[in-house]
C-alpha cells in the first residue's frame, strides 16, 4: 500500500503537467509539510535514488517521474526509469519547503506546487485531500483502473478481471485462499 503522503504529488504533477511544457521549467517548489519533507523530500539520495525503494519514498522522483510520464505504475520504477540520468537535471531544479498553512490544514493531505518557466511565469497547483483520501473517497471506477493499471502488466488481462472479480466479491467468498490464490504469481525457475 502506498503511504498517503505521497498521492498529493502525483495528483499535483498531474495537473501540473496540463500546463505547461516540462522542458520549459526552470525551477518548481514544493510547499507541504513538515513530516511529508521530513519522509521524502529532506535526505540527498531522494534526489539521486539509485533503488526502487529509494525511488518510491523520493518526492523529486515522483514528481518528476509524473511530470515527464504521466500517472505513475509498476513500469516507472524499473531500474532504467529509477537512474535515468535525463531525469536528474528536473529532479536537482526541485526544492521542497515546508508551509505552515498546510501544516495548519492536517489531518487533510495538502501540497502546493509552484512551477517558474525560462520566461519567468508560475504556474501553481494545490492538492487538498486528493481522491483516495477518506475526505474524497474513489469510487469503483477509479478502483478499477487502478487495480488494472497495477495488475494487469502483472497477471494479464484475463488473470486481472477474473481477480477483480473475486475481490468484489471476497465477503460471500466461502474460501479467502482461494481468491488470494488468483493474485498468487508462479516461483521463478531455479537455474540449472
Amino acid at each position: 500500500m502506498r503511504p498517503r503522503w505521497r498521492t498529493p504529488a502525483v495528483w499535483a504533477a498531474l495537473k501540473l503537467r496540463k500546463s505547461l511544457a516540462v522542458d520549459a521549467i526552470r525551477q518548481i517548489e514544493v510547499f507541504t509539510n513538515k513530516f511529508t519533507r521530513f519522509e521524502i523530500g529532506s535526505e540527498p539520495a531522494k534526489w539521486d535514488p539509485q533503488t526502487r525503494e529509494t525511488a518510491d519514498h523520493s518526492l523529486p522522483y515522483i514528481l518528476a517521474r509524473c511530470l515527464i510520464d504521466g500517472p505513475i505504475s509498476i513500469a516507472s520504477f524499473t531500474d532504467a526509469k529509477v537512474r535515468d540520468p535525463a531525469l536528474r537535471p528536473l529532479m536537482a531544479r526541485i526544492k521542497v519547503t515546508v508551509d505552515d498553512a498546510l501544516e495548519a490544514m492536517l489531518p487533510k493531505m495538502a501540497m502546493r506546487v509552484m512551477a517558474t518557466t525560462a520566461d519567468g511565469k508560475q504556474h501553481s497547483v494545490e492538492i487538498v485531500d486528493p481522491k483516495g483520501q477518506p475526505d474524497n473517497p474513489m469510487q469503483d471506477g477509479d478502483i478499477k483502473d487502478k487495480f488494472d493499471a497495477m495488475a494487469v502488466p502483472v497477471l494479464g488481462r484475463d488473470r486481472c478481471r477474473g481477480a477483480l472479480d473475486a475481490l468484489w466479491r471476497l465477503r460471500d467468498a466461502g474460501d479467502i485462499a482461494t481468491v488470494f490464490g488468483l493474485l498468487d504469481l508462479p516461483r521463478p525457475r531455479a537455474p540449472v
